[in-house]
C-alpha cells in the first residue's frame, strides 16, 4: 500500500528542507514542518520537493489530490507524524487509512474563516453531506483536538473532532478526541437502498471535554443511521469523560 506522511520535524532535531528523510522512504509523500512557519511536500519516488508553503491544510490537499492513486479499489495509508495545526477540515476519501501518529489541531480562530458544512468537524469524509457518500475509510491513533476554546461563533452541531456522514464499511479506533464543541465523534451511515448492509466500527477511542450545548443532542460519541434501513454499528471499549 502507498503511504503519505505528514511530518513535523520539531520531533527530531536537525531536520531541514534539504534532508533526505531516509527513515520515511516507504512513503509516497512526506509533508514536514522544519520551522515555525514553513512546510514542504517531498515526492519520495523522485525525492523532489514538489510543493511548499506556510499552510499545512493546503499541503495536505495537494498530497490527497495528487499523491494517492486515483480511482483505487484498495486502501492506501496516510500517516500524520508530529503535531500539526490545520485551518480547514481534513477531508478523507474512499479506500483511505488515516493513521495519526501525533496530534492534529484546529488552529486558533480557524472556524471563523470556514463556511457552510465544512464547519462540522476537523476530520470529515469528502462526500460527508450527500450521496454517493464514502466507504472503506479507517481513522486510527493519535490525538484529534477540535480546540473549541480557541474558536468563536460555534453553534448547534458544529466543530466536532471527527464526523463521517453517508458512509459504510468504516472504522474509527484508538483515537483520542478532545475539545469538540458538539461532539467528539459522530458517524452517520448511508441513507437508503442498496446500502442496507453498511457497517461502522467505533472502538477503543478516548473522548474528553466534548459536547457543549445542552439544548442540542450533543454527546461524546454520536451514532445515527439517517434512515429506516438496517444498520450494523459496533461501538465498543470507548471511554468518554
Amino acid at each position: 500500500t502507498a503511504t503519505v506522511v505528514l511530518y513535523n520535524t520539531g520531533m527530531i532535531k536537525g531536520q531541514g528542507p534539504e534532508d533526505p528523510l531516509e527513515a520515511w522512504g516507504e512513503a509516497s509523500y512526506i509533508i514536514w514542518k522544519y520551522n515555525s512557519t514553513f512546510y514542504a511536500a517531498r515526492n519520495m519516488s523522485t525525492n523532489l520537493v514538489e510543493f511548499s508553503g506556510t499552510n499545512a491544510t493546503a499541503l495536505w490537499e495537494f498530497v490527497r489530490d495528487n499523491g494517492l492513486t486515483n480511482g483505487r479499489t484498495w486502501k492506501e495509508r496516510v500517516v500524520f507524524k508530529g503535531n500539526l495545526e490545520f485551518t480547514k477540515p481534513i477531508k478523507v476519501g474512499d479506500y483511505t487509512i488515516l493513521d495519526i501518529q501525533g496530534k492534529i489541531k484546529l488552529a486558533d480562530g480557524a472556524l471563523a474563516t470556514i463556511t457552510g458544512n465544512d464547519r462540522q468537524a476537523l476530520i470529515m469524509n469528502t462526500n460527508f453531506h450527500s450521496g454517493p457518500g464514502n466507504h472503506d475509510i479507517e481513522i486510527m491513533g493519535g490525538i484529534v483536538d477540535a480546540n473549541k476554546a480557541g474558536q468563536t461563533g460555534q453553534v448547534e452541531n458544529e466543530n466536532k473532532g471527527i464526523q463521517l456522514g453517508w458512509v459504510y464499511d468504516i472504522s474509527v479506533h484508538d483515537v483520542g478526541v478532545i475539545n469538540g464543541w458538539a461532539a467528539g465523534i459522530a458517524i452517520f451511515t448511508m441513507n437508503g437502498a442498496p446500502y442496507n448492509l453498511e457497517s461502522s466500527i467505533v472502538s477503543r477511542n478516548r473522548v474528553k471535554n466534548s459536547g457543549t450545548n445542552a439544548s442540542q443532542a450533543h454527546s461524546g460519541i454520536l451514532i445515527g443511521d439517517g434512515s429506516s434501513q438496517p444498520v450494523l454499528t459496533v461501538v465498543s471499549e470507548n471511554v468518554v469523560s
